[in-house]
């Protein structure tokens, strides 16, 4: 078997030729509602799970993997790579191998009640590929997807290579970008959508090593996410060829029963599907309306450029520094209980910075509207393309109402764009 190209690791970024936005209208794609099988609790507070997912589409996903999580009433997450479907011995993922027909996927999806994930069209190096074919490779793969009734929201990147430009890519066309190599930890509440971290299971990962995985994530209450790619009654044992035992995968879920953990599938696990979003005009439809209020009305602006993200990234704001004086973007007030915790979800994409940081600030009010107190929440210091989300509990029996702000400091150098942004009581 042709062993797969070697991880890249991105610690150091790196650039690509500007990116050509393509609006979503221009692709021909419809979008809906990501799964929410789930009772909308199970994504509205901080629980212990576990997710297995698949990559490239292989026919094992159906012939193997299906049969052996449905002996525990699981399901999985398979990223299909739809250049490859109903190819033999011929895709570039892996040439030595059988991928799913169409009929197969649909299959996998219908009847075995999986989430059909996108993987590309080609399986490239998404960082070094033009701009043009970064796009293609994006929306065409939704488009095959979509064309055949699957409507794919969960993306994962080939080899796990990422950078700023190809994250902010694939936030515009799906609502969860999951990773590889470099991301061997847990996903602490309430996650980041635009880069889940994994714990990879090939050859060499011993079923007690995926064990301890799932007891660390219990104890820590975080969402484990597995990696699969081939299953085999019997695997090669070198671990770049991506496979593993049929037994040892039944081994995992019957351990992941044992514990009692719900198993989801991704696009199901994300925090907040299916909750009640206490902002309005979230996607800036209406660009700077609807309660939301600037001090510098210059500095922050409707953008209409795709520059946003999934489930509409047409509509997005514009916030780039000024020389003088700092640029806030308030968020209308939102009435609080000083008993309960919310956490909220915001999508940030920095594009420029030479200087200075984004913060995500919180203001808190009285039942008569007067400024109790404030504290920063999160802080964006480099280019970077991620959701900004985080937990907030009100500071004392006094607070009645609160406010987020997304502020720039005078003397920054950036900009960036801010969409969806999200408020969600946690259950």
């Amino acid at each position: 078997m042709r062993k797969k190209l070697p991880y890249k690791h991105k610690g150091s970024w790196r650039t690509m030729a500007g990116f050509a936005a393509v609006a979503m209208s221009a692709a021909g794609l419809a979008f809906a509602t990501p799964m929410a099988a789930l009772a909308a609790s199970s994504t509205m507070t901080p629980t212990a799970k576990v997710s297995f997912t698949f990559d490239d589409g292989l026919t094992s996903a159906l012939t193997k993997a299906a049969p052996a999580l449905a002996q525990y009433g699981y399901t999985g997450t398979n990223y299909v790579t739809t250049g490859c479907v109903g190819t033999v011995n011929t895709c570039a993922a892996d040439p030595e191998e059988s991928y799913m027909t169409w009929t197969q996927v649909k299959q996998l999806q219908n009847d075995k009640k999986w989430e059909i994930g996108s993987h590309t069209v080609s399986h490239p190096l998404l960082t070094e590929v033009t701009a043009t074919k970064l796009t293609n490779e994006l929306v065409n793969s939704k488009q095959a997807l979509a064309t055949r009734g699957i409507n794919a929201t969960a993306f994962a990147a080939p080899y796990g290579d990422y950078n700023p430009k190809v994250l902010a890519a694939a936030a515009k066309y799906y609502s969860s970008f999951r990773g590889f190599a470099d991301q061997q930890q847990y996903n602490t509440w309430p996650y980041n959508d635009s880069l889940l971290y994994v714990k990879q299971v090939q050859a060499g990962v011993t079923v007690a090593q995926v064990k301890t995985f799932i007891d660390e994530a219990k104890q820590q209450n975080a969402w484990l996410v597995l990696v699969f790619h081939d299953i085999k009654d019997i695997p090669s044992t070198d671990p770049e060829e991506y496979e593993y035992s049929t037994n040892d995968l039944k081994q995992i879920a019957a351990y992941v029963q044992s514990q009692n953990l719900p198993v989801v599938n991704v696009s199901q696990g994300l925090a907040g599907v299916g909750g009640t979003n206490l902002l309005p005009n979230s996607t800036f439809d209406n660009g700077v309306a609807d309660g939301w209020t600037t001090d510098v009305a210059a500095n922050v602006t409707k953008n209409i450029a795709s520059n946003g993200s999934y489930p509409s990234p047409t509509n997005s704001l514009f916030i780039k520094s000024n020389a003088t004086k700092s640029v806030h973007l308030f968020s209308p007030k939102v009435s609080v209980d000083s008993t309960k915790t919310y956490f909220l979800k915001n999508y940030l994409n920095v594009t420029q910075r030479t200087a200075g940081n984004i913060l995500y600030y919180l203001d808190e009010y009285d039942a008569n509207g007067n400024w109790v107190s404030g504290h920063v929440a999160k802080v964006e210091d480099s280019v970077n393309a991620e959701y900004m989300n985080f937990t907030y509990k009100p500071s004392s029996e006094n607070v009645k109402q609160a406010r987020v702000q997304v502020a720039v400091d005078v003397g920054a150098t950036l900009q960036a764009y801010v969409d969806n942004m999200q408020w969600f009581e946690q259950q």
